[in-house]
């Protein structure tokens, strides 16, 4: 599974942008795209995990993807506005079986 998700992370330039090593301090639900096609967008603050200062970055992103893996802690992050979300959110740490 991982050399998949690697070979697909390569063949499609998406290594420059993952956020690997962070940890998410908070995410928010953004305004409306002036395009409904659009639909919403994402305001992530968060921090280098070896970061202790507090020091956090944001970043405004139209997709999400939380990885917390299954040898870390579960951490389901608190979206501010998520209730007007209309589609249906999961999370991964029930899951237990490979794919």
């Amino acid at each position: 599974m991982l050399s998949f998700l690697e070979s697909y992370a390569e063949r499609f330039n998406l290594l420059p942008k993952i956020k690997f090593g962070t940890v998410v301090a908070a995410v928010d639900l953004g305004p409306a795209s002036a395009s409904p096609a659009e639909g919403t967008c994402f305001v992530i603050k968060y921090r280098q995990s070896d970061n202790n200062s507090g020091n956090d970055s944001t970043i405004t992103v139209d997709q999400l993807i939380v990885a917390t893996g299954l040898n870390s802690q579960r951490n389901i992050p608190i979206i501010h506005g998520i209730e007007h979300f209309k589609r249906e959110v999961l999370h991964s740490s029930p899951i237990r079986t490979s794919v």
